[in-house]
């Protein structure tokens, strides 16, 4: 269990910030639609984050090593 983050991406965002500014590194996030959730967690919130410095940007293990 744990709380249910159900928002827009700017509001999920925000509330992964609070988390971070209290102490937490991580989390699991999961959903009813996995595919869905994740397509949308990294087209939108995700950018957010980095944005505000809480996740480096994404780079594929392809375009390290090239």
């Amino acid at each position: 269990g744990g709380p249910i983050l159900l928002a827009t991406a700017a509001d999920i965002a925000s509330t992964l910030e609070m988390y971070s500014e209290a102490g937490l590194e991580g989390a699991l996030l999961t959903g009813v639609d996995f595919a869905d959730g994740i397509r949308r967690f990294t087209g939108d919130a995700l950018p957010l984050l980095e944005r505000r410095g809480l996740r480096s940007p994404f780079q594929s293990a392809s375009a390290s090593a090239a």
